[in-house]
């Protein structure tokens, strides 16, 4: 899950909060249980999804550490060809 879809998901479960409150049509103890049931649950499933995002944020991690190790010689080597480049026309 992307942190975009984890923000749009708290922010979704608080505006249907709210909504939920003032259209009720329950008394408010049971609006409240409901509102309760409704949190924990969507609490669960940020928590269960929490890991596979964290999962995915270290697999990315790991690849963008391998790509930069990859690369890091051909810049290096690009890098020495231009100042020798540069101290032959310079002189």
């Amino acid at each position: 899950m992307k942190s975009e879809t984890a923000a749009g998901l708290l922010i979704g479960i608080g505006i249907g909060i709210i909504v939920g409150s003032l259209i009720a049509p329950d008394s408010g103890e049971r609006t409240r249980y409901k509102l309760n049931k409704k949190l924990k649950k969507g609490v669960r499933e940020l928590t269960e999804n929490a890991g596979e995002f964290i999962d995915s944020a270290a697999e990315a991690l790991d690849r963008g550490r391998t790509e930069l190790a990859r690369h890091r010689y051909g810049v290096t080597d690009a890098i020495s060809k231009g100042k020798e480049a540069f101290q032959k026309v310079v002189g």
